[in-house]
């Protein structure tokens, strides 16, 4: 099965100038991955920022480069998949310059078809986006793929705005992103967690539904502070209560 790669990023009608210092330069995202592999295989999935325009990768948002660079956070988004070192990297990127090729290890133990999404920000703030696809086979070889981008309608943020953004990996796991100019890492919950926790506050203890939720997102909350665990919610008369037959 051929793997492609599509992209998102801010196009003519988007809005601009979400940084002081100019427009900056014309720069592109571009991920490269197999578009074939055998089940447990790790392979590369190399990235790089590159300067000016051409048909490689995704375009970016513009955004000012100093003398002295400027860093872009990398982010790989794989669900069903194993990523090494870590889900995100740093890049230096300088004027005029491509930046150096950033390498995520891609694993997969379950056969089928995958994708991949990688996202570059800078200071919390989305740019663009590749998507790349890669098929596994129990007793396949690896096989490099080609590259293809598609423009897509923009997700662009301006200082002061927040935006949670929310990937399905799978039945009842969620990974949640608060995508702002302060940058947080994906948190990944799985819903079984929250309910589990919540039908044991509202059925086995006698909780009201409102303490019952409480108690349940209390349950799920991140320990180093991010909010995300905010995001589940149960809906109806916080004085109401459960009563079982038997």
């Amino acid at each position: 099965m051929v793997g492609g790669e599509s992209s998102r990023t801010g196009g003519p009608g988007s809005r601009q100038n979400c940084f002081q210092g100019g427009e900056g330069e014309r720069r592109r995202l571009v991920a490269e991955l197999a578009e074939h592999t055998a089940a447990g295989e790790e392979v590369p999935l190399q990235v790089q920022i590159v300067a000016g325009g051409g048909s490689r990768g995704a375009p970016l948002r513009l955004f000012p480069v100093p003398e002295t660079g400027v860093q872009l956070l990398i982010t790989v988004h794989a669900p069903a998949l194993i990523i090494t070192p870590k889900l995100q990297q740093e890049v230096t990127v300088l004027p005029g310059r491509d930046s150096d090729v950033l390498r995520f290890g891609i694993q997969a133990n379950q056969p089928g078809l995958h994708e991949v999404t990688v996202r570059a920000f800078r200071v919390g703030t989305f740019l663009g986006e590749v998507r790349c696809q890669i098929s596994v086979d129990p007793g396949g070889t690896s096989r490099g793929g080609p590259q293809y981008s598609t423009e897509l309608e923009t997700l662009a943020f301006d200082p002061g705005e927040v935006t949670l953004q929310v990937l399905r990996n799978g039945p009842g796991s969620f990974t949640f992103q608060l995508l702002s100019e302060t940058c947080y890492a994906p948190v990944t919950y799985q819903a079984r967690d929250f309910a589990d926790a919540f039908y044991d506050q509202l059925i086995t203890r006698g909780k009201p539904l409102g303490q019952a939720s409480l108690a349940a997102r209390q349950a799920i909350r991140s320990p180093d502070g991010d909010p995300t665990w905010l995001a589940y919610a149960v809906y109806g008369s916080p004085a109401a209560t459960a009563h079982t037959r038997t």
